[in-house]
């Protein structure tokens, strides 16, 4: 984990950027969002991307008119959860050389290559199990 005292750097990082947003430091390594934003995850990737690059770090994307996203790299992946219609699904990118977060919320093909697991994306995986444990949240809650 990142020393305590750079996580509300980053917070005002984000914050400077986006001033439209509003941001939020939860706990270590957790940052919150919400505004309008069409695309969250694109929102939540740009959030890491702030991040020291060998933390984890999560971002909690709550959209004006949807549910909650969550964006948390750790360990080389890029671990998702969105909603999708009714249902939450959770995605798992590997993360190196040109696939960042950013690459992977911004271009489909990108997305496709690095991703870890195959659809149906309906459970958690142990990726994603332990990415949520990294930074004391449970994936669906």
């Amino acid at each position: 984990m990142a020393d305590e005292t750079q996580w509300p750097d980053v917070v005002a990082a984000i914050q400077q950027a986006n001033p439209d947003w509003y941001v939020e430091l939860e706990a270590d390594a957790v940052i919150y969002i919400d505004g309008h934003f069409a695309n969250a995850l694109r929102v939540a990737a740009q959030a890491i991307t702030v991040a020291p690059k060998d933390v984890t770090v999560a971002v909690r994307v709550q959209p004006e008119r949807n549910r909650e996203t969550i964006a948390i790299r750790h360990q080389g992946v890029l671990v998702v959860q969105e909603p999708s219609g009714d249902h939450t699904i959770w995605r798992t990118y590997r993360l190196g050389g040109l696939v960042t977060p950013l690459a992977i919320a911004n271009d489909s093909g990108t997305a496709q290559r690095a991703r870890i697991d195959r659809p149906p994306w309906h459970r958690p995986s142990q990726l994603t199990q332990d990415a949520f444990a990294a930074v004391g949240l449970e994936p669906g809650a």
